[in-house]
């Protein structure tokens, strides 16, 4: 039966041309990944992984700088199946999502050398602990909700010394952890905060065979006013529980906190710590040669607690200059030009007079020479047939770098072209143009742009910083340290030619 004609009247029809004006793009968007649960899998292992964040349609496409790992979609929205080969290089890698309308930004996502486990609830409480059968292991848990506390127990020998460590916000998480370590009883033996960078770690010795409990509660990520213990998607980390070894010598036997201080040469280094309150380590300098020497202190960065400051002091034990902090890390770093036939002495402290063998720090000194660095302002870029966008490259020089630098890129998608730009020796920025041409195909991929040194003929490729600015969303605080802080594999994706505009990322008509 043929169903009665319905009267056309005024709505349906705004509704009807609403629909037909949208079309099946407009539906779209690029995807936006910010998490995964877990956030690392180990190596020769097949999980389900889930991430959170915006792909519709569902699925997306997976990019990763990871080698010898799949991410093949499930059904399930929000759910991969990542499969990793046995021989996969371990570490933090970077995992993009895309479509046909762009790609997210990239995010850490870690492969593990050693054995992992999820985290299982009921956890909640220390008499109710998940069982913990063999160290080392890491754990892959999540703060389910506001208030959460994951629990687990362990036992240790008599003598044994426990490590324990957490990785959130160094992987992106929006969870500030806390660690601890109590009894079955929940009597607190020890607890951190704040280690080497705001994720915690927490050593324990047992003088007798017992069970602990190590739990991990935390507050948000960037902080609120609201303090309160936190929980739910982003509160996610990986809980790495294992046995410590004994205590790291000295690379090479210099006492540093001998009088007189030992005479080095250049290069220097060597591995120490901080034993006594108020201790410094002291090494003389002999300089016969003029030029651009260092001298970094590496503490944070090897996961020591240890809040180094660093000075330099001429022949007779005058201060010249003086750092406790740098570029964006807690570890100090010093550059001087040295005169010919000069004595300088490099003193090491503790800012906090902290003092044990896990103040450890590396110490070493080495020349340097007039140089530059390069940074793209963003990680991708979108562009439609017959239009063009622009990318900002930051150059920083460094001890009197005066040289002009070539800007160029590599693997173009077909139908687009850019010119290489030439940073001039008092430059500092420098803007690539991109023009898609107007039968250019609509395509996703990677691209390089490479940095040349127009003196030295030295390439190296531009990398987008993920550390610091915003966490994202324009929410203050950012991320200072991260286990995968950048990616020189920049982002392209050429629109089809009827996609919309997006105002965003279109800049004006290609000449």
């Amino acid at each position: 039966m043929i169903g009665r004609a319905r009267p056309v009247t005024t709505a349906r029809l705004l509704i009807c041309l609403l629909f037909a004006l949208r079309g099946p793009s407009a539906r779209s968007a690029a995807p936006t990944l910010e998490f995964f649960q877990p956030p690392g899998v180990a190596v020769g292992s097949t999980n389900t992984v889930r991430v959170t964040g915006k792909f519709d349609p569902w699925p997306p496409k997976v990019w990763t700088d990871a080698t010898g790992v799949s991410f093949l979609a499930h059904t399930n929205q929000g759910e991969f199946e990542v499969v990793v080969k046995p021989d996969a290089p371990p570490g933090a890698r970077l995992v993009r999502l895309f479509n046909q309308e762009g790609a997210s930004e990239p995010r850490p996502f870690v492969i593990g050398a050693g054995p992992e486990i999820l985290e299982l609830e009921p956890n909640d409480h220390f008499a109710h602990a998940q069982r913990i059968e063999k160290l080392p292991v890491t754990v892959n848990g999540r703060l389910d909700k506001a208030g959460d506390v994951d629990s687990f127990s362990i036992e240790l020998k008599g003598g044994q010394t426990l490590e324990a460590s957490v990785d959130s916000i160094v992987l992106m998480s929006r969870l500030d952890a806390v660690l601890r370590v109590v009894t079955t009883n929940g009597l607190q033996l020890a607890w951190n905060h704040d280690f080497a960078t705001l994720d915690p770690r927490v050593t324990w010795r047992a003088t007798n065979a017992q069970t602990v409990v190590a739990q991990v509660f935390g507050f948000p990520y960037p902080a609120t006013s609201d303090v309160k213990l936190t929980g739910g998607n982003g509160a996610f980390y990986r809980l790495h529980l294992g046995l410590a070894g004994p205590p790291e010598t000295s690379m090479n036997g210099v006492d540093m906190t001998a009088s007189p201080p030992p005479l080095v040469e250049l290069p220097f280094a060597t591995e120490d710590c901080i034993r006594t309150p108020g201790e410094l380590h002291r090494v003389k300098l002999h300089v016969t040669e003029p030029g651009w020497i260092a001298a970094e202190v590496r503490a944070e960065a090897i996961g020591s607690p240890l809040d180094a400051w660093l000075r330099l002091d001429d022949g007779q034990g005058k201060q010249i200059s003086r750092n406790d902090d740098y570029n964006g890390s807690r570890d100090p770093y010093l550059e001087w030009q040295a005169a010919t036939n000069t004595d300088y002495t490099i003193v090491v402290g503790s800012l906090t007079h902290q003092a044990g063998d896990d103040q450890r720090f590396a110490l070493s000194i080495h020349r340097v020479k007039p140089d530059f660095t390069a940074v793209a302002t963003a990680s991708s870029l979108t562009l439609r047939p017959g239009t063009t966008n622009e990318l900002n490259v930051t150059l920083t020089r460094l001890r009197g770098f005066t040289n002009a630098v070539q800007l160029s890129v590599k693997q173009l998608p077909p139908g687009v072209l850019c010119d290489p730009a030439t940073v001039t020796a008092k430059g500092a920025d420098a803007k690539l143009l991109f023009v898609a041409q107007t039968n250019a195909a609509p395509y996703q991929g990677p691209f390089q742009i490479t940095a040349h040194d127009a003196d030295s003929g030295q390439d190296r490729l531009v990398p987008f910083l993920l550390t610091g600015g915003t966490v994202d969303n324009g929410v203050p605080g950012g991320y200072r340290v991260l286990l995968a802080d950048r990616t020189d594999s920049l982002w392209a994706t050429v629109l089809a030619v009827e996609s919309p505009k997006s105002a965003a990322n279109v800049a004006k008509p290609a000449k």
